[in-house]
């Protein structure tokens, strides 16, 4: 490697490192987008390294050239190598890894597979692909019989894929903006400019013949970073790598580290570098090297300082300074050691323990002396800087990299958080194998109807003229199931995911931005890591809660003690230790107990690692590793026994007042520190008169287990302190004998160097001293409360969520720390389970035959049942396996409370629940530290609480907050919106997809069961993507109870809790409603279709396209039904969707698309639709009366079955509901000054009127204590705070700057700083403080208080909604039952059977001729006369029409018979013609082509009609003007045509020489307006029209030349005169649907209105005022009604709902509330409201 690394392969083996050399020249960055990976997936080097340390070269820009390393190799690299190459031994191929750190999911090369592939993850995806793949084979093979365009489908799939994808790639594009921030931060690189000299042979890196010239710093990113590089760390600065210290600035190279990134805990650790390194580089025991000037003199030139080098180093003498270094600042004097300094670090393979570490370091012989032995050390973890933290309180630190990138502890412990699929996705999931199996079902009863009828279909020469069905590879009863299947397919909402994502994209922007979760002290606003998990929060059943931190400020103070059986101090009161003056009296009244008490205190004093920092102003700060730790520490200093500090293994104690105090040092000869498994941490000291002691403190049980002798208070004290809730420490203590310190000692130090396991044999070697002790007294510490824990736990507790605490206090603390919190009260059942090792079987006994039956006692005297067991009872039950006894007895208590449990053991109750509970509650853990991260990673929903163990937990959860009070809000708030809203738009997209579904169903029934869709293709195609904008706005914005409502009223959470919004009967009733809906669309259908055909419009692509649109505006309606918060955004949306449609129609009607996948019949479709009334009729009526349906049903359900939330919105006070346009800020003009009223001001103050600010629950200081400058520390060196050498270097790119030379006795004063600069924290005064920068965005959107009003469903508004939809029937069948009669008509019925439905069922038939029908006999044609005789008059236009019924022309083999490059002009070639299906409608049986080739080609109507009057004169009749001329102008003949002959062609007029002339060909206005297809059977045609009136009592005769035959198809022909009217035709039942619909509407209207007026219930009320007539007092009803913002439970038991654990909730902090006159009264003597 550039350094020369040297690799040590596992077997020993060793391999010399050769790469490319690197420069400091400066590299290009990467774009976010375009950068590929570096660390992602890269192999770790899993062996032991070993790292020269020595200076890299400098780059070329000062002067010389960087040389070529030991392997002759220059240029720059991303990954450092070792190549098997450059080593005799032939070792492999190895790489350290950039240190680059890459946490985005995507890159540009791999986005687009990678997001398609983790999409088809999602069932409904998979799905519609598979079907667009089936789709495909249907149209393109001869497996079955496509009906769908499978583009259309497909194309909808990438539509909402793409959706999905721009939402992945904004969400990653947020960390990839956070990667490039992170990697391109800047560090400080040290180099050399090396002088040439030759290597000596088998070195590598630096030789000691390859004299550096400068040291230099450089500014390098942290991406450039590489293993080997020798860094300077400024303090408050992040480690941009793993680092082991060479040398600090803190007394003996000690430093403070923060590492509440990486473990959670925010107490400084101390970490240090070898002596052997600090005294090597600091001190002035080495030989020095001259700096050259920053004008750029090179290494070695005349003059500079390299040439008395050789004499320097003759200038050392011990313990003096050379005169090169003399007076220099320390770090620069470091700097300069390093040219000179040899040594190499033996590093463990990487491994993701960031509390291990080991390895050694060797300094080999100073440059200028003899070469001797190298010098060994071993490294522990006090000797490695893990990236991530931060250096504090200490100005520098010079360290060597070890670890970088994906090799780092930091990115080994970041693992993905595990993959959590939402409560709601698995329901979807199995809602959507229903759909699939409904679907199926469907598919079988069409497939059933049409192998029953295909017999009779076959008989149907335009359908089959070979009278054969046609052939498919697969059987023909599969085949036809596969083409039904395929047409149902819409039955799944291929819009729902993507609707989902966006939804929980939007909510998680809420939720973070909510200013009432916002902590402003910490700066910290809620955060939401997971945003699939949003609507979980809304169903949690059992939350499992961390106390330390969470439930408690984790802010320790020592509040009593016991020493010698006697107990000192109190709790409550004052801060701090309030026992230190009856402790002073008692020691002078008895002087064995001031023995005790100086042994007490000495445990405290001595025995632990706090560090002391001191201030300007000489005030000490104690630095501690837990905050236990420190509170005992400064107790002990308010008792008399004051630490002082600490200079290397000597500890400094001052003992007495500070006037009389005296100086005492302590030696520390060992540390066993504590660990979560020890549970205790002891020191051995010798006292100052030369003793040695061991110094124990730790939990109570594993002391008493180790003590010799304890005194018979010491149990009674611990009992006493934990009841009332103080945490317990034992302290003890042992004289040793010299000889077993001096065997352990022996001991202790093999277990230092061991490099594999060093953590297990040094507390194997300590247990072996940590015995017999003496126990000197107990301390007690109190950690108080976070600020709304008791109400927050009642609230959640009254939602019906059971709640368990787990955590590591004694029994009888936990209890205590229960009851302060209200998850024990004095009404609850208390059952207490607790065990000793091998109590198994006692333990499984008592929970049988004892805690059983008392739960169940209890739960039938209706007392709720709390438990307290112990991580040890735990151990017993999992130990034989019965884990399911305990947990039916924990599943029978409200609340359970875990002690002594282990982080292990939190994690695996939570799988316990998870796992075993059916049906699989929802579960939540929430905790605050790194011992929470297993609990919250196992739980359903993680929640971190970013407090004083830093932000482990956050990062790891899938929510973050900063105070447990929070909880409330985001489960009660968020959570029971967000899945409200979930639910809703959940079903309403089953519901509209089930809609549609079900209309296809049933227009198969109207085409012969072949498998045509109602609607195009590409119309259907657009259903979801039309539909999808209203229904995300609902699932985005829609709030049933505002937040005060929802935090008074906890028991509306029972709707997620319970999952009442979406279950199986929720989807049946979503089904039902579909049918009901879908019920009165197909009678609207119905009796509309006779009104389209009357007007022209009958036809399959404008009759589908109008439905389609009454579907879409129903569609629409029923979102508008569904929303309960209306704003101006929910309107937009609603707005855009129909919008959307339109632009939608005109792109597609209104562009010619030369595409074979885009139909020619849709053109100027729109028009032809809206030119028609009863489309616009349909538009009304079909949303209407759904609305009539959904109105009546809903309030139906709310009168006589209403639940909470029905209660509580009916009476909500509506104060924080005012809609108010106003912006937030002061007063308008109409408003009075002084004072706000919630009328008046804007939805956002008024919300925080409705919920006030309460204060922080954490001390308003820092976290890690008040933040302390590098300045205000006094270091032992004069100049070791002197930073300057990394001073002046640019804020980006990559520079290097000399280290100054400095003369002797410079005093390091530093050059003033420019304009604007921050001032230096070494010397100047603190920066100011920063401005919040975590605030979340205040306005009115983000805030989710747009002005907005409410819909409430009452009987006033069901009453009024049923009157006027029956009005507007009413008014609309009179107008359609009179434009029906203003239509003159005559149907004239003349071959085949008598219609069963006629066209128009009024219509008579004037039939008066020799023949009764006129029938095609034996394939001739017959001429037939007949005499009408006009009833009424008829005034011209007359419109002739014909009807053959039925007649399919909406069957799929007969609509989709056709050439379009035929129809075109164009005579294809054969390939082309496989769309005119069967070959015989591409041949003729004289094997002519047939010219334009398809089935409607050649069963085209050609009968023909002539009309006379009485007189025999014939009337006009114009058969142009029929056809649409969009289609004439799509229809063209062939070039040349009918001048150039075509010999082998059978053309049109050949065909049907009466029906189309051979100059017009097909161009005929007759063939086009064949070509249109008719929507029904009953195919209904326009023939021409008549210009002249007819007169009422006039005779004409119609002449009928019948070429057509319709005997063989069992149809029958008419010939239709129609005259006058706009409607379209003369039918009279939709104008009686309309009537009928509008009385029974008005019936509706009555029906509620006699509810309300004889048996209402009151708003809020359960009772009716028919029973409280009936019980003789008329008032109770009024007295029922539940008063907005009261107690929740005043309509509900007092205690607790049946079957939870709801308890009554207090009330929520809420506006003073104006008097009522219709206050809840009393109604007699004993009545309440």
């Amino acid at each position: 490697t550039p350094r020369g690394h040297r690799l040590i392969a596992p077997n020993g083996v060793g391999s010399r490192a050769s790469s490319r050399g690197r420069g400091c020249g400066p590299r290009p960055m990467a774009s976010p987008w375009s950068r590929i990976f570096e660390s992602r997936g890269a192999k770790h080097v899993d062996v032991v390294r070993d790292v020269p340390i020595s200076l890299g070269s400098c780059p070329s820009s000062l002067g010389t050239a960087p040389g070529p390393s030991a392997s002759g190799a220059v240029g720059s690299s991303n990954w450092t190598t070792a190549e098997s190459s450059a080593d005799a031994a032939g070792g492999p191929s190895l790489a350290f890894p950039s240190n680059v750190i890459i946490t985005s999911k995507y890159t540009l090369l791999n986005f687009v597979p990678k997001n398609i592939w983790e999409q088809l993850h999602k069932a409904a995806n998979s799905y519609f692909l598979a079907i667009s793949f089936v789709m495909f084979l249907g149209n393109s093979t001869n497996l079955f019989e496509g009906t769908i365009n499978f583009a259309s489908t497909f194309a909808t799939l990438v539509v909402m894929m793409t959706f999905s994808a721009v939402i992945a790639a904004l969400d990653d594009r947020q960390r990839h903006l956070a990667d490039a921030a992170t990697n391109s931060q800047s560090a400080v690189r040290v180099c050399c400019v090396n002088q040439p000299a030759t290597a000596e042979p088998g070195t590598v890196g630096v030789s000691a013949t390859q004299r550096c010239g400068q040291p230099l710093v450089e500014e390098v990113q942290w991406k450039d970073i590489r293993v080997g590089d020798v860094l300077v760390v400024k303090g408050e600065s992040e480690f941009p790598a793993d680092l082991v210290p060479l040398a600090c600035s803190g007394d003996e190279g000690s430093c403070y580290v923060s590492t509440a990134n990486l473990d959670g805990e925010t107490n400084l650790k101390i970490k240090s570098a070898l002596k052997i390194t600090q005294d090597s580089l600091c001190s002035c025991r080495t030989g020095s090297v001259s700096i050259a000037s920053v004008s750029g003199a090179t290494a070695g030139a005349p003059g500079s300082r390299e040439e008395d080098e050789d004499d320097d180093v003759e200038d050392v003498v011990a313990g003096g300074e050379s005169p090169g270094t003399m007076g220099m600042p320390l770090l620069d004097k470091a700097v300069r050691h390093l040219a000179t300094f040899r040594g190499s670090i033996r590093a463990e393979a990487p491994q993701k323990s960031i509390h291990n570490f080991t390895g050694s370091l060797s300094v080999n012989a100073i440059r200028g002396k003899a070469p001797g032995v190298p010098t060994e050390a071993a490294l522990g973890p006090q000797q490695l800087l893990l990236r991530g933290t931060q250096l504090r309180n200490t100005a520098w630190c010079l360290g060597i990299v070890v670890y970088t990138g994906s090799e780092t502890r930091m990115a080994m412990n970041s693992r993905a958080a595990p993959s959590k699929v939402a409560n709601i996705e698995r329901t979807i999931n199995r809602v959507m194998m229903v759909v699939v199996g409904t679907q199926a079902g469907l598919a079988l009863v069409c497939d059933m109807f049409y192998n029953l009828t295909l017999d009779s279909f076959l008989r149907l020469w335009y359908l089959y003229p070979s009278a054969q069905p046609k052939e498919f590879i697969l059987p023909s009863w599969v085949a036809s199931w596969f083409t039904f299947f395929v047409l149902f397919s819409n039955l799944m909402p291929i819009s729902l995911y993507a609707t989902m994502e966006v939804c929980n994209f939007a909510q998680a922007f809420f939720l973070q931005n909510d200013l009432e979760m916002y902590d402003e002290e910490q700066d910290c606003p809620a955060k939401a890591r997971s945003t699939n998990l949003g609507h979980e929060l809304g169903q949690v059943s059992y939350i499992f809660s961390d106390k330390t931190g969470t439930l408690t400020q984790n802010v320790m103070e020592l509040k009593q003690v016991s020493i010698a059986g006697r107990i000192f101090g109190a709790v409550g009161g004052a801060a701090g230790f309030q026992g230190a003056r009856s402790i002073e009296e008692a020691c002078r009244e008895d002087g064995d107990f001031a023995r005790s008490v100086d042994d007490f205190f000495e445990v405290l004093a001595v025995a632990h690692t706090v560090v002391v920092t001191e201030d300007q102003s000489g005030a000490l700060n104690y630095e501690a590793e837990s905050p236990d730790e420190g509170a005992l520490v400064e107790a002990a200093a308010g008792v008399g026994w004051r630490f002082v500090g600490r200079k290397g293994q000597a500890m400094t104690i001052d003992r007495g007042t500070n006037s009389l105090s005296q100086s005492f040092t302590y030696t520390v000869l060992a540390l066993n520190a504590f660990t979560s498994a020890r549970k205790r941490q002891s020191v051995i000291v010798s006292r100052p008169s030369g003793e040695l002691v061991l110094l124990v403190k730790g939990a109570d049980n594993v002391m008493l287990e180790r003590a010799a002798k304890v005194d018979g208070s010491v149990p009674g004290h611990l009992t006493a302190f934990a009841e009332h809730g103080l945490r317990t420490l034992l302290l003890g203590r042992r004289l040793l004998p010299k000889e077993e310190f001096d065997k352990f000692r022996e001991e202790y130090a093999k277990a230092q160097v061991v490099i594999d396991n060093r953590e297990e044999a040094l507390a194997a070697v300590a247990e072996t001293i940590e015995r017999d002790l003496e126990v000197v007294g107990v301390t007690a510490i109190e950690d108080k409360l976070q600020v709304g824990v008791e109400e927050t736990i009642e609230r959640v507790r009254a939602a019906g969520i059971k709640l368990w605490v787990l955590t590591g206090d004694k029994l009888e603390t936990a209890r205590n720390i229960g009851f302060s919190t209200r998850v024990l009260s004095s009404e609850m059942y208390i059952l207490v389970l607790e065990a000793s090792p091998g109590e198994s079987h006692a333990v499984l006994d008592r929970v049988q035959h004892d805690l059983l039956p008392k739960a169940a006692e209890a739960a039938r005297e209706g007392k709720s049942v709390a438990l307290l067991v112990t991580g040890q009872a735990l151990e017993e039950v999992s130990a034989v396996g019965r884990d399911a006894e305990f947990l039916k007895l924990a599943m029978d208590c409200c609340v359970v409370i875990a002690c002594r449990v282990s982080p292990s053991q939190k994690a695996q109750m939570v799988r316990l629940v998870r796992t075993t509970v059916k049906p699989t509650p929802v579960t939540l853990a929430i905790g605050d530290g790194a011992n929470d991260v297993p609990m919250i990673q196992e739980a359903q929903v993680g929640v971190g609480i970013s407090g004083r163990e830093g932000k482990q937990a956050v990062n790891s959860a899938d929510f973050g907050i900063a105070q447990f009070r929070f909880l409330q809000r985001l489960l009660l708030v968020h959570g029971r919106w967000n899945y409200r809203r979930a639910c809703k738009f959940t079903l309403y997209s089953f519901w509209k997809n089930a809609v549609l579904v079900l209309l296809l169903f049933y227009y198969s029934f109207a085409s012969g069961f072949a498998g045509t869709s109602l609607f195009e293709d590409w119309v259907r195609a657009s259903y979801n993507i039309i539909l999808s904008a209203p229904i995300i706005a609902v699932g985005v914005f829609d709030k049933d109870v505002m937040p005060r409502e929802a935090l008074s009223n906890p028991e509306l959470y029972e709707t997620g809790r319970l999952g009442l919004d979406l279950n199986s009967m929720k989807i049946a009733e979503t089904l039902l409603s579909a049918f009901i809906h879908s019920g009165a669309i197909l009678i609207m259908i119905v009796y509309a279709v006779p009104h389209f055909t009357g007007s022209g419009t009958g036809d399959y692509f404008t009759f589908g396209t109008g439905v389609y649109t009454w579907l879409i505006v129903t569609m629409n309606y029923r979102v508008a039904f569904l929303t309960t918060t209306w704003n101006w955004l929910i309107g937009l949306m609603l707005g855009l969707s129909f919008l959307s449609y339109v632009v939608f129609l005109l792109v597609y009607c209104y562009i010619r698309w030369d595409v074979s996948v885009f139909s020619i019949w849709m053109y100027d479709v729109p028009a032809r639709m809206a030119s028609t009334p009863i489309f616009w009729i349909g538009c009304m009526v079909a949303p209407a009366l759904a609305l009539v349906m959904d109105t009546l049903k809903t309030y139906m359900l709310h009168e006589f079955f209403p639940d909470r939330r029905d209660l509580i919105l009916e009476t909500a006070g509506n104060a924080c509901w005012k809609s108010d346009t106003s912006a937030v800020g002061p007063p308008g003009p109409t408003q009075k000054s002084g004072k706000k009223t919630l009328a008046t001001v804007s939805p956002i103050v008024a919300e925080k009127l409705c919920t006030p600010k309460a204060p922080s629950s954490f001390v308003l200081d820092h976290p890690e204590g008040p933040p302390r400058q590098v300045s205000g520390l006094q270091a032992a060196h004069p100049t070791a705070g002197d930073a300057s050498l990394m001073d002046g270097l640019p804020a980006s790119g990559r520079t290097v700057r000399q280290t100054p030379a400095r003369s002797s006795g410079s005093n390091g004063s530093r050059r003033p700083q420019g304009k604007g600069a921050k001032t230096d924290p070494e010397i100047g005064s603190p920066p100011k403080s920063e401005e919040r920068v975590n605030r979340p965005w205040d306005s009115q959107f983000s805030q989710q208080a747009l002005p907005s009003f409410q819909f409430v469903l009452t009987a006033r508004v069901t009453f009024g909604v049923a009157a006027s939809v029956s009005l507007l029937l009413l008014i609309v069948g009179w107008i359609a039952s009179a434009l029906s009669d203003s239509v003159r008509y005559v149907a004239l019925h003349y071959d085949g059977d008598e219609p069963s439905t006629p066209l128009y069922p009024d219509a008579f038939e004037v039939t008066n001729s020799e023949n009764t029908l006129c029938p095609v006999v034996g394939g001739r044609s017959n001429v037939c006369e007949f005499s009408v005789k006009i009833a009424q008059d008829m005034p011209a236009p007359i419109w002739v029409d014909f009807s053959v019924d039925p007649f399919y022309q909406n069957y799929p083999t007969y609509l989709n018979s056709y050439s379009r490059q035929e129809l075109k002009g164009e005579i294809s070639s054969p390939p082309s013609l496989t769309k005119c299906t069967p070959p015989s409608s591409r041949r003729t049986p004289a094997n002519e082509r047939i010219f334009p080739c398809g089935l409607q080609a050649t069963s085209l109507f050609n009968d023909t009609f002539t009309f006379f009057d009485s007189d025999r004169k014939r009337l006009n009749m114009d058969l142009s003007g029929i056809a649409w001329k969009t289609d004439l102008e799509m229809v063209s003949n062939p070039e040349g045509y009918p001048d150039r002959p075509r010999p082998g062609i059978s053309w049109l007029f050949q065909r049907y020489p009466r029906t189309i002339p051979r100059q017009s060909g097909t161009r005929t206005e007759a063939f086009v307006v064949w070509l249109r297809p008719s929507a029904t059977p009953q195919t209904h045609k326009r023939y021409g029209v008549l210009h002249e009136s007819l007169a009422a009592g006039q005779t004409i005769f119609v002449r009928i030349e019948a070429n057509f035959p319709v005997s063989e198809l069992g149809a029958r022909k008419q010939l239709v005169l129609t005259a006058g009217g706009s409607i379209g035709g003369p039918d009279d039942g939709l104008s009686l649907f309309l009537i009928v619909s509008g009385i029974l509407c008005g019936v509706a209207a009555c029906v509620v209105l006699a509810i309300r007026l004889c048996c209402g219930r009151q708003q809020g009320a359960l009772q009716r005022r028919c029973v409280a007539i009936a019980n003789g007092c008329e008032e109770e009803a009024l007295a029922s009604q539940v008063r907005p913002t009261t107690n929740a439970d005043e309509f509900s038991p007092p205690a607790r709902l049946p079957g939870t654990c709801a308890t009554p909730p207090p009330e929520a902090p809420e506006a003073e509330e104006p008097h009522r006159d219709d206050a809840p009264r009393s109604c007699g003597s004993g009545g309440s409201p």
